[in-house]
């Protein structure tokens, strides 16, 4: 597989690692032999964690996809 390093990511919105907040870069890794399937994946090179689909968009909302930050169960039972 050859991997294409899209750079400072072209125009793309990617949150910051979920966990350092560091810039991830985002690959498409392209099959020599059939150039039309394409695996793209975005990455912390700092963390090392990396997130991956079969399409584009949907790395890109995987990637950007962060838990919801609300309180916990039990602070909202102490209040």
């Amino acid at each position: 597989m050859n991997a294409l390093n899209l750079g400072k990511n072209q125009g793309i919105k990617l949150k910051g690692c979920p966990f350092c907040g560091q810039e991830p870069v985002f690959t498409a890794d392209r099959d020599v032999i059939d150039d039309f399937d394409h695996s793209y994946t975005i990455s912390c090179f700092v963390c090392g964690i990396s997130m991956g689909d079969e399409y584009k968009d949907g790395a890109i909302a995987a990637w950007n996809r962060r838990h919801e930050e609300s309180p916990s169960e039990i602070e909202r039972c102490i209040k």
